[in-house]
């Protein structure tokens, strides 16, 4: 009788943290209307990366767009409520990033507007998009 030794699969983690380089080729995908294209676009290992940027909660992301303009949050919103529909493992519900995002403009005065509310509505089944838990 022989004894092997068994080593779990090593996945490889997912971020804790949001890098802006991501951020930025994000919204360049919305910017040149890619998003339709964001399964092919995006490798399988990077498709992990934004697997786990679906699950960061508002204070990972109210210090990552502090500086950005208004329209890139939009693209952002943009390029995360299709991800969660075209990329593998990126599920969120009320964790989506699309309502963080939205918080960041509520703290800014501002709001989703009505167009691109019912472009979220079209493209998305997360009952939580965009506002999140009603409770």
């Amino acid at each position: 009788m022989s004894t092997e030794t068994w080593s779990p699969e090593v996945k490889p983690a997912k971020p804790t943290e949001i890098q802006q380089q991501w951020l930025m080729q994000f919204i360049q995908y919305s910017e040149n209307d890619q998003l339709e294209e964001i399964d092919m676009l995006i490798p399988g290992e990077d498709q992990k990366v934004v697997s786990g940027l679906m699950q960061l909660g508002l204070d990972n992301w109210q210090p990552a767009v502090n500086a950005y303009s208004v329209e890139q949050i939009i693209h952002l919103i943009r390029f995360f409520t299709l991800a969660e529909t075209k990329l593998p493992d990126c599920e969120a519900g009320d964790k989506s990033p699309v309502i963080s995002l939205g918080k960041v403009l509520k703290s800014r005065g501002l709001r989703i507007e009505k167009d691109l509310l019912l472009w979220i509505r079209a493209n998305s089944n997360n009952r939580f998009l965009p506002h999140g838990s009603i409770l």
